[in-house]
């Protein structure tokens, strides 16, 4: 009688396990759906608003007393699933909480410069975008990409899977799959139209300007002030290849070279884990974690961007293996960065991210302070040679491009970091919640404890953890970039999802990891499908939230 009473219990508590487990699983993404959904200021939206608060303490309440009871501590992977599920609410309660100040700053001080724009008055701000209904088909897709996703995950887990060739291959394959995925799910028209990719940069108003392929890069500099959008203050890279595109008759050619340079980025992740000595478990999460970032799944086919996380794993893999081996891989480091900085003008920052990589080994004793020079001047060198060369063939002046970039793009946002603290913070800590949201908060939370466990181990792997992190703070709070970050910081995806695999693995355990790590996959994945159903990504709002209530609150305030 006793013995069949312990087998109920026990499957009453595999049965709450399973319970707990499914609601960490779907809740993140629910509540990201949820707070997207709220498209007003009405006290209707604000009851909404109050539900999901509601929800969200009680879930907390109800996890924390199942995985936490007041008896006993239970051992940090217990606690990690209801840690990590507390930090998507706060995280999404901070999203709420930063928009309801961002517009209330807006009312108050009438001010409408950079962040504060029209584009961004809608209460998905800090993210770029609009609300958009799900369709039966979205949501089909969606469940599609899903359930294939976990198959694979748990078959990538186990150990018949661990060569290295067949597992980038088959991640490969994945990724292409939720990129066409959540294309078909959002809109099945425009899945292969990559007219959003130009937006801005290489639309025709501004490739009209230029005759020939030489003209652009001898004449952009010139030209730069008369260009429209974006292109006011980018370098030519991205209209050099839409004039290929126009001369040679190759339609899609950005479009179809974003995608491909996108899913590349999975086999350089796994060379730069096994550089970095990171076992084979810690590889696949870290593949899994990329390749399910939203940020990963919808940009490749709305924006360019996504390439230069393709040369940022470049440059990371020869400086780390300059450091391990010979200090003349960094040239091709350089080489990339070169190219780099003729698509966009982040390789400042992915550019600093190497350097800390390299000040953060030299401290922690990685390397010496003589190889460190080498390696840097290396980067440096190859760099100089890419811009100097083209220089000497087209008269192109990089320097002078990002000098009147950063005066062009300053003018069109109007803008003064400094004029007040409140508008400094809301633009900084806007950048790093935008970014985060499409990285994937469970990501970002694992990265945190992948930065903190780092330090039991080697000095190289602690170094590179520090450098992500600490680029990644400077740039949110460096006053360069205004908003839109979860476009324009990609390059960050996979190397933080590297630091997140690495702090799952070492928290769980390498024992329990094939059962219980599938689980952050598997809730990043789920809710990056709903971040990308929910919301229209390459589309401005056409309408802005009313602010009847505060502009009557301001009235009272200031007759």
């Amino acid at each position: 009688m006793m013995t069949q009473m312990e087998d109920q219990q026990n499957s009453l508590q595999r049965l709450l396990d399973y319970y707990h487990r499914t609601v960490v699983l779907f809740g993140g993404g629910l509540l990201a759906f949820g707070w997207s959904r709220i498209i007003s200021l009405t006290s209707s939206a604000n009851f909404q608003r109050s539900l999901i608060l509601l929800a969200a303490l009680s879930c907390s309440v109800l996890i924390i007393q199942r995985w936490l009871p007041s008896t006993s501590l239970r051992r940090l992977h217990n606690s990690l699933l209801p840690g990590v599920w507390i930090g998507i609410y706060l995280f999404y309660l901070g999203l709420s909480v930063w928009n309801h100040s961002y517009l209330k700053h807006i009312v108050l001080t009438g001010y409408s410069g950079d962040i504060f724009r029209n584009a961004f008055r809608t209460l998905q701000a800090p993210l770029y975008g609009v609300a958009a209904p799900i369709s039966r088909n979205g949501f089909a897709t969606m469940t599609a990409i899903v359930v294939i996703y976990a198959a694979f995950i748990s078959r990538a887990l186990s150990k018949e899977m661990h060569r290295p060739v067949v597992l980038c291959t088959l991640f490969m394959a994945l990724h292409l799959f939720g990129i066409i995925g959540v294309g078909l799910a959002t809109d099945a028209g425009r899945l292969f139209d990559f007219s959003a990719i130009y937006s801005g940069i290489a639309e025709s108003s501004n490739l009209d300007r230029f005759h020939s392929l030489t003209e652009i890069w001898a004449q952009w500099n010139e030209r730069l002030y008369e260009l429209q959008g974006r292109a006011s203050h980018y370098p030519p890279g991205v209209m050099f290849l839409a004039m290929v595109e126009r001369r040679f008759d190759l339609a899609g050619l950005l479009g179809f070279s974003s995608i491909v340079l996108t899913i590349l980025c999975v086999p350089l992740t796994s060379i730069l884990c096994s550089v970095l000595d990171l076992n084979t478990r810690t590889t696949v999460l870290a593949l899994a974690l990329q390749v399910s970032s939203a940020a990963l799944l919808v940009f490749p086919r709305v924006d360019f961007t996504p390439i230069t996380a393709f040369m940022t794993l470049i440059g990371m893999i020869t400086i780390a293996l300059g450091v391990r081996q010979k200090a003349g891989y960094a040239i091709i480091g350089g080489l990339t960065f070169g190219l780099y900085g003729l698509f966009s003008f982040t390789v400042a920052i992915a550019g600093l991210m190497l350097a800390l990589f390299l000040i953060f080994a030299v401290a922690l004793r990685a390397i010496t302070l003589r190889k460190a020079f080498g390696l840097g001047g290396y980067v440096v060198i190859g760099a100089m040679a890419v811009w100097y060369g083209l220089y000497e063939l087209t008269g192109f002046n990089i320097a002078e491009c990002l000098a009147q970039s950063i005066s062009n793009n300053a003018a069109s946002m109007t803008t003064e970091p400094f004029d007040r603290i409140s508008r400094y913070v809301l633009r900084s800590t806007g950048n790093f919640m935008a970014y985060v949201a499409y990285l994937g908060p469970v990501t970002a939370l694992l990265g945190g404890i992948g930065v903190c466990t780092a330090r039991y181990k080697n000095s190289l792997f602690l170094a590179f953890a520090m450098s992500v992190l600490g680029a990644l703070l400077l740039a949110s709070f460096s006053t360069l970039f205004f908003l839109e970050t979860e476009r324009i910081w990609v390059f960050f995806t996979p190397l933080i999802a590297i630091v997140a695999a690495f702090g799952l693995v070492e928290v769980i355990g390498l024992g329990r990891v094939s059962g219980s790590a599938a689980i952050f996959p598997m809730a990043v994945i789920l809710a990056s499908c709903v971040q990308a159903l929910s919301m229209t990504h390459d589309t401005p709002p056409a309408q802005y939230v009313s602010f009847d209530a505060w502009q009557k609150a301001r009235e009272l305030l200031h007759p």
